[in-house]
Protein backbone atom coordinates (compact mmCIF):
# COMPACT_ATOMS: atom_id res chain seq x y z
CA UNK A 1 0.00 0.00 0.00
CA UNK A 2 1.77 3.33 -1.22
CA UNK A 3 3.68 3.59 -4.59
CA UNK A 4 5.58 6.18 -3.94
CA UNK A 5 8.79 7.27 -3.66
CA UNK A 6 9.86 4.95 -0.90
CA UNK A 7 8.47 2.07 -2.46
CA UNK A 8 9.43 2.35 -6.22
CA UNK A 9 13.41 3.77 -4.94
CA UNK A 10 13.86 1.29 -2.11
CA UNK A 11 11.18 -1.73 -1.67
CA UNK A 12 11.15 -2.44 -5.60
CA UNK A 13 14.59 -3.15 -5.87
CA UNK A 14 14.10 -5.33 -2.50
CA UNK A 15 11.74 -7.19 -4.05
CA UNK A 16 13.17 -7.63 -7.28
CA UNK A 17 15.48 -9.60 -5.12
CA UNK A 18 13.83 -11.65 -2.88
CA UNK A 19 12.77 -14.88 -4.10
CA UNK A 20 10.30 -15.77 -1.13
CA UNK A 21 8.43 -12.78 -2.58
CA UNK A 22 5.43 -12.50 -4.81
CA UNK A 23 3.78 -9.52 -5.49
CA UNK A 24 -0.01 -9.58 -5.95
CA UNK A 25 -1.56 -6.18 -5.87
CA UNK A 26 -0.90 -2.55 -5.37
CA UNK A 27 -2.85 0.12 -3.90
CA UNK A 28 -2.33 3.68 -4.33
CA UNK A 29 -5.04 6.69 -5.06
CA UNK A 30 -2.82 8.43 -7.42
CA UNK A 31 -3.22 7.10 -10.84
CA UNK A 32 -0.10 9.22 -11.94
CA UNK A 33 1.86 6.89 -9.06
CA UNK A 34 0.53 3.49 -10.21
CA UNK A 35 1.18 4.01 -13.75
CA UNK A 36 5.09 5.30 -13.03
CA UNK A 37 5.15 2.11 -10.69
CA UNK A 38 3.91 -0.49 -13.38
CA UNK A 39 6.27 0.99 -15.82
CA UNK A 40 9.43 0.38 -12.98
CA UNK A 41 8.47 -2.29 -11.70
CA UNK A 42 7.60 -4.20 -15.33
CA UNK A 43 10.85 -2.95 -16.53
CA UNK A 44 13.21 -4.26 -13.35
CA UNK A 45 11.35 -7.80 -12.87
CA UNK A 46 11.84 -8.23 -16.70
CA UNK A 47 15.29 -7.67 -16.45
CA UNK A 48 15.69 -9.45 -13.52
CA UNK A 49 13.96 -12.85 -15.83
CA UNK A 50 16.04 -12.01 -18.64
CA UNK A 51 19.46 -12.60 -15.89
CA UNK A 52 17.94 -15.22 -14.68
CA UNK A 53 17.15 -17.11 -17.77
CA UNK A 54 20.83 -16.21 -19.10
CA UNK A 55 22.02 -18.37 -15.85
CA UNK A 56 19.75 -21.18 -17.02
CA UNK A 57 16.66 -21.28 -15.12
CA UNK A 58 13.78 -20.66 -17.83
CA UNK A 59 11.00 -21.39 -15.41
CA UNK A 60 11.69 -18.55 -12.63
CA UNK A 61 12.10 -16.45 -15.23
CA UNK A 62 9.08 -17.66 -16.80
CA UNK A 63 6.86 -17.35 -13.50
CA UNK A 64 8.79 -14.02 -12.79
CA UNK A 65 7.05 -12.49 -16.25
CA UNK A 66 3.67 -14.29 -15.47
CA UNK A 67 3.61 -12.57 -12.24
CA UNK A 68 4.33 -9.13 -13.25
CA UNK A 69 1.62 -9.84 -15.82
CA UNK A 70 -1.21 -10.63 -13.28
CA UNK A 71 0.02 -7.96 -10.44
CA UNK A 72 -3.38 -5.96 -9.79
CA UNK A 73 -3.54 -1.95 -9.28
CA UNK A 74 -6.10 -0.56 -7.21
CA UNK A 75 -6.65 3.13 -6.16
CA UNK A 76 -8.35 1.81 -2.87
CA UNK A 77 -6.84 -0.41 -0.79
CA UNK A 78 -9.43 -1.13 1.15
CA UNK A 79 -11.00 -2.80 -2.29
CA UNK A 80 -7.63 -4.60 -2.51
CA UNK A 81 -8.14 -6.13 0.85
CA UNK A 82 -11.96 -6.97 0.43
CA UNK A 83 -10.96 -9.03 -3.03
CA UNK A 84 -7.42 -9.80 -2.63
CA UNK A 85 -6.22 -13.29 -0.64
CA UNK A 86 -2.89 -11.91 0.69
CA UNK A 87 -0.29 -12.92 2.63
CA UNK A 88 1.41 -9.62 4.04
CA UNK A 89 0.82 -5.61 3.68
CA UNK A 90 3.94 -3.67 3.02
CA UNK A 91 3.25 -0.20 4.50
CA UNK A 92 5.25 2.29 2.23
CA UNK A 93 2.87 5.99 2.31
CA UNK A 94 3.41 8.94 4.87
CA UNK A 95 3.27 8.80 7.92
CA UNK A 96 -0.14 10.33 8.57
CA UNK A 97 -1.55 6.82 7.29
CA UNK A 98 0.83 4.43 8.79
CA UNK A 99 -1.20 3.78 11.48
CA UNK A 100 -4.97 3.77 10.49
CA UNK A 101 -3.85 1.26 7.43
CA UNK A 102 -1.84 -1.03 9.59
CA UNK A 103 -5.09 -1.46 11.93
CA UNK A 104 -7.65 -2.31 8.82
CA UNK A 105 -4.92 -4.81 7.29
CA UNK A 106 -4.56 -6.24 10.86
CA UNK A 107 -8.73 -6.61 11.10
CA UNK A 108 -8.69 -8.01 7.97
CA UNK A 109 -6.26 -10.59 9.12
CA UNK A 110 -3.58 -10.03 7.24
CA UNK A 111 0.36 -9.75 8.60
CA UNK A 112 1.69 -6.52 8.56
CA UNK A 113 4.91 -4.50 7.65
CA UNK A 114 5.32 -0.96 8.22
CA UNK A 115 7.83 1.18 6.84
CA UNK A 116 8.93 4.15 10.41
CA UNK A 117 7.47 5.49 11.98
CA UNK A 118 5.13 2.83 13.03
CA UNK A 119 2.73 6.01 13.53
CA UNK A 120 2.74 9.73 13.95
CA UNK A 121 2.91 10.25 17.78
CA UNK A 122 3.21 7.58 20.70
CA UNK A 123 -0.74 7.45 21.42
CA UNK A 124 -1.23 6.45 17.58
CA UNK A 125 1.07 3.40 17.80
CA UNK A 126 -0.46 2.11 21.36
CA UNK A 127 -3.78 1.81 18.77
CA UNK A 128 -1.67 0.01 16.44
CA UNK A 129 0.12 -2.31 19.25
CA UNK A 130 -3.43 -3.26 20.41
CA UNK A 131 -4.37 -4.55 17.24
CA UNK A 132 -1.31 -6.75 17.11
CA UNK A 133 -2.42 -7.76 19.76
CA UNK A 134 -5.99 -8.79 19.04
CA UNK A 135 -5.61 -9.91 15.37
CA UNK A 136 -2.81 -12.71 16.50
CA UNK A 137 -0.88 -11.73 13.11
CA UNK A 138 3.15 -11.46 12.28
CA UNK A 139 3.87 -7.20 12.55
CA UNK A 140 7.22 -6.35 11.45
CA UNK A 141 8.47 -2.57 12.20
CA UNK A 142 10.89 -1.59 9.54
CA UNK A 143 13.72 -0.53 10.30
CA UNK A 144 16.45 -0.84 7.57
CA UNK A 145 19.65 0.37 8.93
CA UNK A 146 19.88 -2.59 11.28
CA UNK A 147 20.75 -4.39 8.09
CA UNK A 148 23.64 -1.60 6.89
CA UNK A 149 26.96 -3.52 7.60
CA UNK A 150 28.27 -0.47 9.58
CA UNK A 151 25.37 -1.13 12.34
CA UNK A 152 25.25 -4.56 11.55
CA UNK A 153 28.97 -5.37 12.31
CA UNK A 154 29.18 -2.75 15.62
CA UNK A 155 25.92 -5.11 17.09
CA UNK A 156 28.14 -8.48 16.11
CA UNK A 157 31.45 -6.74 17.65
CA UNK A 158 29.50 -5.43 20.81
CA UNK A 159 27.60 -8.47 21.62
CA UNK A 160 31.37 -10.47 21.54
CA UNK A 161 32.84 -8.29 23.85
CA UNK A 162 35.41 -7.01 21.54
CA UNK A 163 35.02 -3.23 23.15
CA UNK A 164 34.38 -4.63 27.01
CA UNK A 165 31.14 -2.84 28.02
CA UNK A 166 29.50 -0.39 26.20
CA UNK A 167 29.18 2.72 27.47
CA UNK A 168 28.34 5.52 24.72
CA UNK A 169 26.96 5.40 21.10
CA UNK A 170 26.97 8.85 18.81
CA UNK A 171 25.33 8.21 15.67
CA UNK A 172 24.13 10.91 13.58
CA UNK A 173 20.95 10.81 11.25
CA UNK A 174 21.80 13.41 8.63
CA UNK A 175 21.09 14.97 5.31
CA UNK A 176 19.97 18.42 4.18
CA UNK A 177 16.09 17.58 3.57
CA UNK A 178 13.37 16.56 1.69
CA UNK A 179 12.76 19.21 -0.03
CA UNK A 180 10.97 17.80 -2.90
CA UNK A 181 8.30 16.28 -1.48
CA UNK A 182 6.19 18.91 0.41
CA UNK A 183 4.26 16.61 3.34
CA UNK A 184 7.26 15.58 4.70
CA UNK A 185 7.20 19.50 5.87
CA UNK A 186 3.68 19.31 7.40
CA UNK A 187 3.04 18.37 10.75
CA UNK A 188 -0.18 16.80 10.28
CA UNK A 189 0.91 14.26 7.78
CA UNK A 190 4.33 13.83 8.80
CA UNK A 191 3.65 14.29 12.10
CA UNK A 192 6.67 16.43 13.13
CA UNK A 193 10.06 17.27 11.17
CA UNK A 194 13.83 15.52 11.54
CA UNK A 195 13.77 14.22 14.62
CA UNK A 196 10.48 11.86 13.81
CA UNK A 197 11.61 11.29 10.45
CA UNK A 198 15.40 10.70 10.32
CA UNK A 199 15.84 10.86 14.09
CA UNK A 200 14.15 7.60 15.20
CA UNK A 201 16.51 5.97 12.77
CA UNK A 202 19.27 7.26 15.40
CA UNK A 203 17.38 5.66 18.23
CA UNK A 204 16.15 2.04 17.24
CA UNK A 205 19.81 1.64 15.77
CA UNK A 206 21.17 2.93 19.16
CA UNK A 207 18.94 0.48 21.13
CA UNK A 208 20.02 -2.34 18.79
CA UNK A 209 23.34 -2.03 18.96
CA UNK A 210 23.06 -1.32 22.78
CA UNK A 211 21.18 -4.47 22.95
CA UNK A 212 17.25 -4.56 23.49
CA UNK A 213 17.18 -6.32 26.81
CA UNK A 214 18.31 -2.66 27.82
CA UNK A 215 15.40 -0.64 27.90
CA UNK A 216 15.27 3.44 26.96
CA UNK A 217 14.71 5.18 30.43
CA UNK A 218 15.73 8.93 29.80
CA UNK A 219 15.82 10.96 27.15
CA UNK A 220 17.17 14.47 26.74
CA UNK A 221 17.06 17.58 24.53
CA UNK A 222 20.46 18.65 24.28
CA UNK A 223 22.08 22.22 23.67
CA UNK A 224 22.74 24.61 21.88
CA UNK A 225 20.11 23.03 19.13
CA UNK A 226 17.80 20.50 20.84
CA UNK A 227 14.58 20.03 18.52
CA UNK A 228 14.85 23.07 16.85
CA UNK A 229 14.11 24.79 13.52
CA UNK A 230 17.14 26.33 12.28
CA UNK A 231 16.63 27.38 8.96
CA UNK A 232 13.69 29.68 8.83
CA UNK A 233 12.36 28.99 5.42
CA UNK A 234 13.15 25.98 2.19
CA UNK A 235 12.74 25.81 -1.26
CA UNK A 236 10.06 23.18 -0.75
CA UNK A 237 8.66 22.01 -3.85
CA UNK A 238 10.02 24.54 -5.35
CA UNK A 239 8.41 27.34 -3.33
CA UNK A 240 10.29 29.49 -1.03
CA UNK A 241 8.15 29.20 2.22
CA UNK A 242 8.25 29.07 6.29
CA UNK A 243 8.76 25.94 7.52
CA UNK A 244 6.37 24.62 10.63
CA UNK A 245 8.64 21.45 11.77
CA UNK A 246 12.63 21.10 13.44
CA UNK A 247 14.98 20.51 10.34
CA UNK A 248 17.47 19.48 13.82
CA UNK A 249 16.85 17.07 16.50
CA UNK A 250 19.75 16.87 18.70
CA UNK A 251 18.92 14.37 22.53
CA UNK A 252 20.68 12.07 24.16
CA UNK A 253 19.14 8.29 25.39
CA UNK A 254 19.79 7.06 28.04
CA UNK A 255 19.63 2.69 28.40
CA UNK A 256 19.79 0.48 31.70
CA UNK A 257 19.31 -3.00 32.41
CA UNK A 258 20.77 -5.95 34.36
CA UNK A 259 24.26 -5.57 32.93
CA UNK A 260 24.15 -1.66 33.20
CA UNK A 261 23.38 1.36 31.10
CA UNK A 262 24.50 2.88 27.96
CA UNK A 263 24.06 6.30 26.78
CA UNK A 264 23.49 7.62 23.28
CA UNK A 265 23.92 10.93 21.43
CA UNK A 266 21.44 10.94 18.66
CA UNK A 267 20.60 13.75 15.79
CA UNK A 268 17.63 13.39 13.53
CA UNK A 269 18.67 16.47 11.00
CA UNK A 270 17.33 17.71 7.89
CA UNK A 271 20.36 20.47 8.05
CA UNK A 272 23.41 18.26 7.67
CA UNK A 273 25.04 16.68 10.67
CA UNK A 274 26.14 18.82 13.67
CA UNK A 275 27.40 16.16 16.21
CA UNK A 276 30.48 14.14 16.25
CA UNK A 277 30.61 11.51 13.68
CA UNK A 278 29.46 7.68 14.25
CA UNK A 279 31.07 6.17 16.87
CA UNK A 280 30.98 3.07 19.71
CA UNK A 281 32.92 3.58 23.13
CA UNK A 282 33.28 0.65 25.11
CA UNK A 283 35.60 -0.02 28.24
CA UNK A 284 38.23 -1.92 26.09
CA UNK A 285 38.34 0.32 22.86
CA UNK A 286 36.30 1.50 20.36
CA UNK A 287 34.55 1.56 16.89
CA UNK A 288 34.64 3.94 14.24
CA UNK A 289 32.86 3.79 10.34
CA UNK A 290 35.90 5.68 8.62
CA UNK A 291 36.39 5.83 4.37
CA UNK A 292 39.83 5.86 2.36
CA UNK A 293 39.25 6.79 -1.27
CA UNK A 294 36.48 4.89 -2.52
CA UNK A 295 36.63 2.51 0.36
CA UNK A 296 34.60 2.14 3.91
CA UNK A 297 36.06 0.20 6.71
CA UNK A 298 34.52 -0.34 10.20
CA UNK A 299 37.71 0.27 12.65
CA UNK A 300 38.57 -1.34 15.90
CA UNK A 301 40.29 0.03 18.13
CA UNK A 302 41.61 -0.88 21.37
CA UNK A 303 42.66 1.44 24.19
CA UNK A 304 46.37 1.59 23.32
CA UNK A 305 45.45 2.96 19.97
CA UNK A 306 46.14 -0.17 17.32
CA UNK A 307 43.21 -0.34 14.60
CA UNK A 308 41.97 -3.58 13.32
CA UNK A 309 39.94 -2.77 9.60
CA UNK A 310 37.50 -4.20 8.54
CA UNK A 311 36.43 -3.52 4.96
CA UNK A 312 32.69 -2.86 4.24
CA UNK A 313 30.17 -2.15 1.06
CA UNK A 314 27.06 -0.02 2.59
CA UNK A 315 24.41 -0.52 -0.23
CA UNK A 316 21.19 1.34 0.64
CA UNK A 317 18.68 -0.43 -1.39
CA UNK A 318 20.37 -4.13 0.11
CA UNK A 319 19.16 -2.86 3.42
CA UNK A 320 15.22 -2.77 2.15
CA UNK A 321 15.50 -6.22 0.65
CA UNK A 322 17.11 -7.54 3.77
CA UNK A 323 13.70 -6.35 5.71
CA UNK A 324 11.65 -8.01 3.20
CA UNK A 325 13.47 -11.09 3.08
CA UNK A 326 13.27 -11.47 6.87
CA UNK A 327 9.60 -10.92 7.49
CA UNK A 328 8.47 -13.33 4.64
CA UNK A 329 10.90 -15.96 6.33
CA UNK A 330 9.20 -15.06 9.58
CA UNK A 331 5.23 -16.03 8.12
CA UNK A 332 6.94 -19.26 5.66
CA UNK A 333 8.41 -20.30 9.37
CA UNK A 334 5.92 -18.93 11.36
CA UNK A 335 8.50 -17.01 13.49
CA UNK A 336 7.84 -13.75 15.08
CA UNK A 337 10.04 -10.93 14.22
CA UNK A 338 12.50 -9.74 15.94
CA UNK A 339 12.04 -5.75 14.64
CA UNK A 340 8.27 -5.90 16.21
CA UNK A 341 5.68 -3.97 16.70
CA UNK A 342 7.10 -2.88 20.49
CA UNK A 343 10.56 -2.40 18.97
CA UNK A 344 8.66 0.39 16.86
CA UNK A 345 6.24 1.55 20.31
CA UNK A 346 9.58 2.14 22.20
CA UNK A 347 11.18 4.35 19.01
CA UNK A 348 8.47 6.43 18.66
CA UNK A 349 8.18 7.03 22.44
CA UNK A 350 11.43 7.72 22.99
CA UNK A 351 11.08 10.23 19.96
CA UNK A 352 7.85 11.82 21.58
CA UNK A 353 10.13 11.83 25.14
CA UNK A 354 12.59 13.89 23.01
CA UNK A 355 9.89 16.50 21.79
CA UNK A 356 7.96 16.36 24.99
CA UNK A 357 11.81 16.94 27.13
CA UNK A 358 12.20 20.19 24.34
CA UNK A 359 8.86 21.83 25.50
CA UNK A 360 9.71 21.78 29.23
CA UNK A 361 13.11 23.97 28.58
CA UNK A 362 15.21 20.90 27.77
CA UNK A 363 14.81 18.99 30.81
CA UNK A 364 15.36 15.16 31.13
CA UNK A 365 12.36 13.10 30.99
CA UNK A 366 11.60 9.50 32.18
CA UNK A 367 10.15 7.70 29.43
CA UNK A 368 7.91 6.38 32.07
CA UNK A 369 6.80 9.94 32.45
CA UNK A 370 5.92 10.52 29.38
CA UNK A 371 4.07 7.50 28.74
CA UNK A 372 1.89 8.07 32.01
CA UNK A 373 1.36 11.71 30.59
CA UNK A 374 0.83 10.27 27.38
CA UNK A 375 -1.66 7.76 28.31
CA UNK A 376 -3.51 9.81 30.78
CA UNK A 377 -3.88 11.99 27.54
CA UNK A 378 -5.63 9.61 25.19
CA UNK A 379 -7.65 8.52 28.56
CA UNK A 380 -9.16 12.20 28.40
CA UNK A 381 -9.79 12.83 24.93
CA UNK A 382 -9.45 9.36 23.44
CA UNK A 383 -8.72 9.46 19.86
CA UNK A 384 -8.51 13.45 19.85
CA UNK A 385 -5.38 12.84 21.80
CA UNK A 386 -3.51 11.93 19.03
CA UNK A 387 -4.21 15.48 17.67
CA UNK A 388 -3.73 17.64 20.50
CA UNK A 389 0.05 16.11 20.77
CA UNK A 390 0.91 17.32 17.35
CA UNK A 391 -0.78 20.63 18.16
CA UNK A 392 1.37 21.00 21.51
CA UNK A 393 4.27 20.55 19.14
CA UNK A 394 3.14 22.18 16.29
CA UNK A 395 2.48 25.08 19.34
CA UNK A 396 5.89 25.54 20.39
CA UNK A 397 7.86 25.63 17.09
CA UNK A 398 5.60 28.28 15.85
CA UNK A 399 6.95 30.28 19.16
CA UNK A 400 10.18 29.64 18.07
CA UNK A 401 10.25 32.03 15.05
Amino acid sequence: VGAGGIFRGAHLPGYVNVKEAEIIAIADPSDTSLKLTKNILTKKYFEKAKKIEEEGDRERAGNLREMVKEIRYYRDYSEMFSKEDLDLIDICTPHKYHASIAIDALNNGFNVMVEKPLARTYIEALDVVDAVKDSGKYFQYNENLIYLPPYYLSMKLVRSGEIGDLLFISIPASHGGPEGREWFWSPYIGGGGAMLDNGIHAVTVSWYISGFDLKPVEVKSLNPYGLSIRAGFRNIGGMLREIEVEDEGVVSVRYEGDRGWVTALVEGSWIYKNIPDYIVIGSKGYIKWEFEGNKEYLSIYDAYGNRRRIEIESKWVSTFEAEIRNMCLSILRNRKPMIDENIGLESIAIVDAAYYSEMLGRKPVKIADFKLYAKKLRAKLGKKAIDEFMLKKLEYFKGLK
